[in-house]
């Protein structure tokens, strides 16, 4: 029982980590946008917009990555990330000019050394972005879903393919 828990633990957090690695900025030193004048671009992106797209998203994701094709030979976990990295990363221009940014962000130096003040960039709202990353957003999801669900294969197998239909936790 406890090498299921451990394994149910891991399989938990490399999902955390996938949908890390498919957000394109994540992979930046820019992580949140504010040296390109984006900044606030991660939680509008990932959480304000989703949280504007249709109930049936789920659904979505899933059918499109199930159209995903698995590579024949799985790839190591490390190399599954690196792949989901590069991918998302090629996707960052592409972010970035649909993100309609109506006012840059700011960076501005606290005054004698205090803290530095962050203007989030002004945008329009969530409501009327949502559908215009919805591509974008549906097809980084659908390609983490797919690589998790390889990645979870692969952490099952190693652990013996435990019977899971008697594990109450």
């Amino acid at each position: 029982r406890r090498d299921i828990l451990s394994m149910v633990t891991h399989m938990g957090l490399m999902g955390h980590f996938v949908g890390d690695a498919s957000m394109p900025y994540h992979g930046t030193a820019d992580y949140d946008g504010w040296d390109s004048g984006h900044g606030g671009i991660h939680g509008f992106y990932e959480s304000e917009c989703v949280s504007e797209l249709s109930a049936d998203l789920l659904a979505r994701v899933e059918a499109r990555a199930k159209k995903i094709s698995r590579p024949l030979k799985p790839l190591s976990t490390v190399e599954q990330m690196k792949r989901i990295s590069v991918d998302s990363h090629a996707e960052l221009s592409r972010l970035e000019k649909l993100d309609r940014v109506l006012e840059k962000s700011k960076v501005e130096p606290g005054a004698e050394g205090g803290p530095v003040h962050k203007t989030k960039a002004r945008r329009l709202s969530a409501a009327r972005m949502a559908p215009v990353f919805e591509p974008l957003i549906l097809g980084e999801l659908a390609r983490s879903a797919a690589a998790l669900a390889a990645l979870w294969d692969q952490i099952y197998e190693k652990a013996g393919r435990p019977a899971l239909e008697h594990y109450r936790s």
